[in-house]
C-alpha cells in the first residue's frame, strides 16, 4: 500500500527497478558459478524444441491416452488463471507504456519477457536437472516431499548459499508486492473513471481488501481455493477478451493507409504535398 500510494513513478518505479536488478543478479550469479555451458546449451535447445513443438502441444488434450487430469489440472487451470491476471497486467502495462508506439509494445511486453523467462528457466532449470545428472542429486527427490524447501537447498550448492537464500526470499517478496502494486492501482484507476493517477485513499481501501482476500486465502490452507476463485472470475472475462480482440483489430484496420487514396494522403510523405508547393511558388 506505501509503494502504491506514492504513484507509479516513485514507489512502484522503485521497487520494480530493485526488483529487476535482484533478479538478474541472482541469475548471472549461478549462470557464472553453476554449469555454465550447460546452462547456455540448455537455453539454445529449449528454444528449438519449444518452437518445433508449439504447434502440436497447443492443440493437445489426450483424449486418447487418459491424461486429461493433468490438462485440466494445469494446462488449462493455468490459462484461465492468465486471463484473470489479464486485466490488472494489460491495463497496467498499458499505463506505463503511454507514448509508446505499437511495435515498441510488443517488443518490451512480449518479445523481451518471453526471451528473459526462457534463460531464466534455462539457467535454475538447468543447473537443477545438472545437479541431478552429474553432481549429488537429492532435489527432484525434496521437490516430491516439501517443494519450498528446494530452492534453498539448490542455492546451497554454491558459494554464500545462505546469503542467495536470504537474497532469494527478498526477490519473492519483491516479486509479490510489485504484482499487488498493479492490480491496486488498476483497481483504484477502474473506480475513478478511468483516472490515470488515482487519488491515495482509493489505493488504500483496494489495497486493503487484497490484504484481507490474501490473509483469508492462507488461512484457507488450499491452493484449491485460490484456483476456484480465479476461475470464477476468469470465466466470463473471457468472452470479455474476445471482443476486445474484435474491437482491437477494427480499430488498427481503420487507422491502416486507404489503398485508395492518393499517395500523398497517405501519410508518407516526407516534404509538402505537391499542391503546397505549387501554392507557394504562386
Amino acid at each position: 500500500m506505501l509503494s502504491a500510494s506514492t504513484g507509479v513513478d516513485k514507489g512502484i518505479k522503485i521497487l520494480s527497478n530493485i526488483n529487476m536488478v535482484v533478479a538478474i543478479s541472482l541469475m548471472l550469479f549461478v549462470i557464472t558459478f553453476g554449469p555454465t555451458a550447460f546452462i547456455l546449451e540448455t537455453f539454445i535447445d529449449s528454444i528449438g524444441q519449444y518452437f518445433s513443438s508449439v504447434p502440436t502441444i497447443a492443440f493437445q488434450l489426450y483424449p486418447f491416452e487418459g491424461q486429461q487430469g493433468w490438462t485440466s489440472g494445469w494446462t488449462l487451470t493455468y490459462l484461465i488463471w492468465w486471463l484473470a491476471w489479464g486485466p490488472f497486467v494489460g491495463i497496467f502495462i498499458a499505463r506505463i507504456s503511454r507514448g509508446r508506439t505499437i511495435r515498441e509494445f510488443c517488443a518490451g511486453v512480449i518479445l523481451v519477457p518471453t526471451l528473459f523467462s526462457m534463460l531464466w528457466f534455462a539457467t535454475f532449470g538447468g543447473t537443477g536437472f545438472y545437479i541431478e545428472l552429474f553432481g549429488a542429486g537429492g532435489i527432484a527427490e525434496l521437490v516430491f516431499q516439501d517443494v519450498t524447501k528446494a530452492l534453498f537447498v539448490f542455492l546451497d550448492f554454491f558459494p554464500l548459499g545462505t546469503l542467495l537464500g536470504l537474497v532469494a526470499v527478498l526477490l519473492v517478496f519483491f516479486f509479490l508486492v510489485t504484482s499487488a502494486d498493479s492490480g491496486t492501482f488498476v483497481l483504484s484507476m477502474m473506480t475513478t473513471g478511468g483516472n490515470l493517477d488515482p487519488p491515495v485513499a482509493h489505493k488504500l481501501v483496494w489495497g486493503v481488501l487484497i490484504a484481507v482476500l490474501t490473509v483469508g486465502t492462507l488461512a484457507s490452507g488450499s491452493v484449491e481455493v485460490a484456483k476456484a476463485m480465479a476461475i470464477t472470475g476468469a470465466l466470463p472475462f473471457s468472452v470479455v477478451l474476445l471482443l476486445q480482440i474484435v474491437g482491437f483489430l477494427r480499430v488498427i484496420r481503420s487507422e491502416l493507409p486507404r489503398r485508395d487514396r492518393p499517395i500523398e494522403a497517405r501519410g508518407r510523405v516526407v516534404g509538402p504535398a505537391p499542391e503546397t508547393q505549387a501554392q507557394a511558388a504562386e
